[in-house]
Parts: C-alpha cells; sequence; structure tokens
C-alpha cells in the first residue's frame, strides 16, 4: 500500500539546504521557477518559497503553500530521487488554483529534468 503522508523528512530544512548548482537542473514558467538538485537519500524533499514582495497576504501565500505541498504529496512516489525548490514569481496572485494545480502537475511530469 502506497503510503501518501508528508513527513517531516520530505522538507528540506534550512540547516539542509546546501545547494550544489553543479548537479541541478531547472524549469521556468510565468508562475514560478523549480530547481530540482540531485540528492544521494531515498526519497524525493521539498522547499517552498513565496516572497512577501509576490503575493501580499499571508493567507495567499498559505494557500498555495498547501496547494504545493498537497500536490508533491500525492505525486511523490513518480518524482526522482531529488530536491525541489520552488520560488514564487510575481504572476503567482492572478492564477487560480485549478490553473496553479494544472501548472503543478506539469512540473513533476516534465521529462527533461
Amino acid at each position: 500500500m502506497i503510503n501518501f503522508i508528508l513527513n517531516k523528512d520530505l522538507k528540506i530544512s534550512n540547516n539542509n539546504l546546501i545547494l550544489n548548482f553543479k548537479k541541478s537542473t531547472s524549469y521556468n514558467n510565468k508562475y514560478f521557477n523549480v530547481i530540482k538538485i540531485f540528492n544521494n537519500l531515498e526519497y524525493a524533499r521539498l522547499n517552498i518559497i513565496i516572497n512577501k514582495k509576490h503575493i501580499k497576504y499571508s493567507h495567499d501565500r498559505n494557500r498555495y503553500k498547501r496547494i504545493i505541498k498537497e500536490s508533491f504529496r500525492i505525486n511523490k512516489y513518480l518524482l526522482s530521487l531529488s530536491d525541489f525548490i520552488i520560488f514564487s514569481k510575481k504572476k503567482l496572485n492572478k492564477l487560480s488554483n485549478y490553473k496553479f494545480i494544472i501548472n503543478l502537475n506539469k512540473i513533476w511530469t516534465f521529462k527533461n529534468y
């Protein structure tokens, strides 16, 4: 049975955020940038960075974080063993939940990663 729980191990803490950009690849679109860094762990990890400059209200920032975490939790078994760092862009604030989820699914299924 597949375990869909999002444990604390699957989140990249600030202490573990050692970026090795030589082994990284990136994906960019109008709404966010994603950096994928290969790790030596048996699972994928996630870090979300949404700037206050891009999204003014905290309830909106938290909503996008919840959607990203939920999408990652559901797709974590399809992802390779990597660390994903997601940065927001200014246009993210104008995006509906449906379009945001569609763009997230493009990230998880991007083949040239």
